[in-house]
């Protein structure tokens, strides 16, 4: 390998192009092949390549797709890799895990994958690459007010988080403080430049400086967790101001409502000390969205103790309250939910007002089904009810429910089409049914009979809202129909086995479904009642033979 290694090198010294060569070859090998090396030659060659190149390799290390898909590397090669791999690498690791409702410390390992395991092994090599992409970022924060390119900044921020939380896991020269605190300033710079420039209305969902935003926030988390945990700075003071503040209007100024619930995500993990989740949420937003698995995140200190000793708990409060609106749950009630199971119920009767105001009107019910946690929404506030002190009076009472529920079906009677309120007497219903799974005893319970619920079942199948393909639609349906299926077995027992009578098709064939006697009777029964579906017998008939 040294030798491999060392006539590449060679090759890539006679000239730039024998050196663009050496790195294509190497690419077309798989990026897992003499990843340092290429990493090396491109930062000599091609700064912004070797940027993307190292964020290529870095993202595709958390993508478990990826990686399942590389399993055919070497695997003594990878173990040699690892063996060789100094010390501090493989020091303890903090890994925070939910145990009684409070986090505990515990050992683990990170697992490289075998590109990073090579570009970690040589430290100076990362350093020197991490002080290249600082050097980018420092240069584009200083001309941003004449000439901003968000394509070219964005993937330096990126690679810089991301090589900023690998050599976390490793032990930093006393040489990279004055290179934190040089970044972070130009990071605070660009903070300000976005926010200024790119200023939001208070009804304006997304923005085109969105990613960039979390990029940046993501960043400046992972600059903290390598300040927090390393002693060997010298300005270490100076680069804790300079983050803290960096973090402070970051957090402050979010340009659009997107980045509102992002910034109030992240509080909401420090203020409850969750560093794993907090440390998973970074990369993910990191890397657009990948999941990452949890054998992948390991940071050597706990952040989130480190930032609420250094924060006071009412700023934090008071980024997270941010969402805490009609207008932000009807966005996206992932934070709203977290809130619910985690505050306390009897000191939060705010939250009780948004859910009855929501489930209160058929426009916002609708636009709440648009949401793929829909169903977590309802049913964590069923469980937010029953939290408090007995008696537990539910948010939708059985008299409203029914009420509601025989104005509908009376609509539906008259020939209407499917009324606007017919997704709030959904909601309400599936409301009213996870109340009854919390609190079976309570007199508040609804008695399932005396609903339309397979009706209701079948009409929220054939919705357009659900034809659509929406998650939180589908989610509600299957939600719905285990609720039923769990108080009413018999309902859903007979829709499925006359699933045949709803086909568009004059005529079935017994290869489309599973036959059964009952089926054939219901079928023969069905062709003998007045208002079948099967007049002519046909169906009955092919169903039989």
């Amino acid at each position: 390998i040294h030798i491999s290694v060392a006539s590449a090198k060679a090759l890539a010294s006679l000239s730039r192009r024998e050196a663009c060569n050496v790195v294509r070859v190497l690419r077309e090998s798989g990026n897992h092949v003499m990843s340092s090396l290429v990493t090396e030659i491109l930062l000599d060659i091609d700064e912004a390549e070797a940027t993307s190149f190292i964020v290529e390799i870095l993202t595709n290390s958390l993508n478990p797709s990826t990686n399942a898909s590389s399993n055919y590397i070497n695997q003594a090669r990878l173990q040699s890799i690892t063996k060789s791999i100094p010390l501090p690498l493989k020091q303890r690791m903090i890994h925070n895990k939910q145990h009684d409702g409070r986090e505990e410390v515990q050992v683990c390992n990170l697992q490289l994958d075998t590109s990073v395991a090579e570009l970690m092994q040589n430290q100076t090599l990362a350093e020197a690459a991490l002080s290249c992409i600082s050097r980018r970022i420092i240069q584009q924060s200083r001309t941003v007010e004449k000439q901003f390119c968000l394509g070219k900044t964005s993937v330096n921020v990126r690679a810089y988080a991301l090589l900023s939380y690998f050599m976390n896991l490793g032990e930093s020269s006393s040489k990279l403080g004055s290179t934190f605190e040089d970044t972070i300033s130009a990071i605070h710079i660009l903070s300000q430049f976005i926010t200024q420039n790119f200023s939001r209305s208070e009804d304006q969902k997304e923005s085109t400086m969105d990613e960039f935003y979390t990029l940046l926030l993501c960043t400046t988390l992972f600059i903290i967790v390598q300040i927090s945990a390393s002693t060997a700075f010298c300005n270490t003071e100076r680069a804790e101001k300079a983050c803290l503040e960096c973090l402070r209007y970051i957090l402050f100024h979010p340009v659009s409502m997107n980045t509102t619930v992002v910034a109030a995500r992240v509080a909401i993990f420090v203020n409850k000390l969750n560093t794993m989740h907090l440390v998973r949420f970074l990369l993910q937003s990191t890397v657009n969205g990948i999941p990452v698995s949890e054998e992948k995140i390991a940071v050597k200190s706990d952040i989130c103790h480190w930032l609420s000793s250094r924060f006071e708990s009412r700023q934090l409060e008071l980024v997270q309250n941010k969402v805490m609106s009609v207008e932000y749950v009807l966005y996206d009630a992932t934070v709203f939910s977290e809130m619910m199971a985690q505050n306390d119920a009897e000191q939060s009767n705010g939250l009780d007002h948004i859910i009855q105001t929501i489930l209160g009107d058929p426009d916002k019910c609708h636009q709440l089904v648009q949401q793929s946690k829909v169903s977590e929404f309802i049913r964590g506030s069923a469980k937010w009810t029953c939290r408090k002190k007995r008696p537990h009076i539910p948010l939708v009472l059985p008299l409203e429910l029914e009420r509601l529920s025989r104005k509908l079906w009376a609509d539906l009677g008259s020939g209407k089409k499917v009324p606007s309120d017919f997704m709030q007497f959904v909601l309400q219903l599936l409301y009213a049914f996870s109340f009854l799974e919390e609190d079976p005893v309570s007199p508040f319970g609804i008695n399932p009979r005396t609903f339309p619920l397979k009706e209701s079942l079948h009409l929220l199948k054939h919705s357009d809202i659900v034809a659509g393909s929406d998650d939180g639609a589908s989610m509600l349906y299957k939600t719905l129909k285990q609720y039923i299926l769990h108080h009413c077995p018999d309902l859903i027992k007979k829709i499925e086995r006359n699933q045949w009578l709803i086909l568009d098709n004059e005529t079935v064939s017994p290869r489309d479904c599973f036959v059964t006697p009952m089926k054939v009777c219901d079928a023969i029964n069905d062709c003998m009642q007045k208002s079948t579906t099967d007049p002519t017998g046909v169906r009955a008939e092919k169903l039989f033979l």
